[in-house]
């Protein structure tokens, strides 16, 4: 390969070659005048190389348009590290459920100085909601849609939640994931 390679390198840069770019063809300057068509390499595919206005607008995206992606294990450490905040008790239930709506525990939020617990599930809802399928394969399957809860009762019974909406977050200062955390109850599977 690399021996084809450098033949034909020198091929193109010996003097006695010329390229006539009107015709497409490759002119031997020779004893033997040949001319012989070139070689083009015609592609097509999924690469991009298409328009790039579809829709007719270009909308420039904000930072609020893009969605905090948070990590688990990220959020595991920062919840260790608020050591004086108070870890409130987060559940899920699924909509329109077979079990009567019930709540179920997923783990606890901690959000710095106790002052936005309801950010902190909002946030964190998809970590909370990855979670408690795992806890509960067979009450929560992967396509169900859960609301978020929490309770402020150290055992709390199924009236004892209360609801947490999307729009909790919308209000969100920018680094507000830096200061609130998730614990995931411990999976039975897994230890």
């Amino acid at each position: 390969f690399l021996l084809l390679v450098a033949t034909c390198c020198t091929a193109f840069t010996h003097p006695s070659f010329k390229t006539n770019h009107n015709r497409g063809f490759l002119i031997v300057g020779s004893q033997h005048d040949h001319t012989m068509p070139l070689s083009t390499l015609q592609m097509a595919g999924f690469g991009g190389g298409g328009s790039t206005k579809k829709g007719g607008k270009n909308k420039k995206k904000t930072k609020k348009d893009t969605p905090i992606v948070l990590k688990p294990k990220q959020q595991w450490d920062r919840y260790a590290n608020l050591k004086a905040a108070t870890g409130f008790k987060v559940a899920v239930r699924v909509v329109d459920g077979d079990d009567g709506n019930e709540w179920l525990e997923t783990g606890k939020v901690k959000s710095e100085n106790d002052e936005s617990t309801e950010m902190a599930v909002a946030l964190q809802r998809g970590i909370i909601a990855e979670h408690s399928k795992r806890l509960y394969p067979l009450k929560v399957l992967p396509k169900d849609r859960v609301e978020w809860g929490f309770s402020t009762s150290p055992t709390p019974e199924q009236e004892d939640w209360i609801l947490v909406t999307k729009d909790a977050a919308n209000d969100a200062p920018t680094g507000a994931e830096k200061s609130i955390g998730f614990e995931g109850k411990p999976d039975p599977a897994s230890g």
